[in-house]
């Protein structure tokens, strides 16, 4: 019982880590005008490969005659593979790499200019006067 305690903490604390970690990353990586693109492949990735850890999990649990501590066991190389991800990815070059196009992006250097644009759209206001 103690050895799935343990590894559903551990569990519990990867993926509760995992989510916010990786919208941080992807926010930081993005290219300034392509973030709807670059989060729909995230998206679609994410989806399609999520079912990896589930059926590893219940083939072993399965394989084993319901030895969940073991098949507990098999979720740990998904971590261990993004931690290695984790570590390998240059996320300074990255920022580097997409400075010139952060402008682009909506609320950062020009985002008023942007809302005063909508707002003249709408009609809400004609002038800059009132904004």
């Amino acid at each position: 019982f103690f050895v799935v305690l343990i590894y559903a903490i551990l569990y519990g604390i990867g993926i509760g880590t995992a989510f916010p970690i990786s919208q941080s990353i992807m926010v930081l990586i993005i290219p300034g005008g392509k973030e709807a693109g670059y989060f729909g492949l995230k998206t679609v990735s994410a989806k399609l490969l999520a079912w990896a850890p589930a059926l590893c999990f219940v083939s072993v649990n399965e394989a084993l005659e319901n030895r969940i501590d073991l098949a507990f066991l098999t979720i740990s190389p998904f971590f261990v593979l993004a931690l290695v991800f984790g570590i390998v990815m240059d996320l300074d070059k990255a920022q580097q790499d997409i400075k010139h196009t952060l402008h682009l992006r909506h609320g950062v250097d020009g985002g008023s200019q942007l809302m005063k644009e909508d707002a003249i759209v709408a009609g809400a206001a004609p002038d800059n006067t009132s904004l």
